[in-house]
């Protein structure tokens, strides 16, 4: 399963010595116009209408011969979630309160999700956890948070969230 928006790769192998070149067509959901005539079939920025059974097959170069069609691959398109970004409390903050923002992502596809955050449209993150707590915050966090998420030793990552604003005032 990939996310909109990813690039997928299927490739075809024919294990055939004797064939020196082959030409590859790719068909979607039994079709019988091919999708594609090259071996490595990429689709960049895929959407939800990839979604189907994949077959291959070759025809030798310059000659008669041709293979079976292979067996079917599924490739399976989902949206691309959006986490939510949320701060607790949710109220007015003073310096030296305890805070936390949390970024839920509701995917069922992905087991486990590595999280990051991002402050003021900042590149880089300024934490890596999905319940991030600011003990006795300063003025200086106050600004706006994003966050976002990457699979668990996979490749699929999620949108950016809508951004929280935290907002510290001085002491009370």
């Amino acid at each position: 399963q990939v996310f909109s928006g990813d690039t997928v790769t299927l490739r075809c192998k024919i294990q055939d010595e004797s064939v020196s070149r082959w030409q590859y067509s790719w068909y979607k959901d039994a079709s019988l116009s091919p999708v594609s005539s090259v071996q490595m079939y990429t689709i960049s920025s895929v959407e939800a209408t990839h979604t189907g059974k994949y077959t291959c097959n070759g025809k030798e170069s310059g000659g008669s011969r041709s293979s079976h069609l292979s067996d079917a691959v599924t490739l399976t398109v989902s949206e691309r979630p959006k986490p939510v970004a949320s701060i607790n409390p949710d109220k007015q903050v003073f310096s030296g309160d305890t805070v936390t923002l949390r970024c839920e992502i509701q995917d069922e596809s992905v087991s486990r999700w590595q999280y990051s955050w991002y402050k003021d449209a900042s590149l880089s993150p300024v934490s890596s956890v999905q319940m991030y707590r600011i003990s006795s915050v300063e003025v200086t966090h106050t600004g706006k948070y994003t966050c976002n998420g990457r699979e668990s030793g996979g490749s699929r990552s999620s949108h950016l969230s809508d951004a929280v604003t935290l907002t510290v005032s001085g002491e009370c």
